[in-house]
């Protein structure tokens, strides 16, 4: 028994992936933007993980890519209340740096050392 890739020839492959690829140009076309990434904020049942991780997804995808040292600052303005408080002093640090003291001050605030409502007010 033939397989279905051996019967196709070449010259329909190339057609299929040709017409395949006009037909989902939009999707290339509708790239995130540096105003998209900056609006994005966690969504209410998010892990801290989670959000870093959607945003660093969404990030990858921008055009022209981001430079290395507008990353952790453009995440860093997307955060609020103590998230943004407290790692304003890691900005500099890399990406993976923030998402782990993102981890430690939600842990903290869980735990009840770190009062999230003081930020509330602000």
């Amino acid at each position: 028994m033939r397989s279905f890739s051996s019967t196709v020839s070449k010259t329909t492959r190339h057609d299929l992936s040709r017409a395949f690829i006009e037909q989902y140009k939009h999707v290339t076309d509708m790239v995130p933007s540096r105003i998209v990434l900056q609006d994005m904020e966690p969504m209410s049942n998010e892990s801290f993980r989670k959000y870093a991780q959607r945003w660093q997804d969404v990030a990858a995808q921008v055009q022209p890519p981001l430079s290395e040292s507008e990353v952790t600052p453009m995440f860093l303005e997307t955060l609020t209340g103590p998230f943004y408080d407290r790692m304003l002093n890691h900005a500099t640090k890399d990406f993976t740096a923030m998402v782990l003291c993102g981890e430690l001050i939600l842990a903290a605030i869980r735990s009840g050392r770190l009062k999230e409502e003081e930020y509330d007010k602000h």
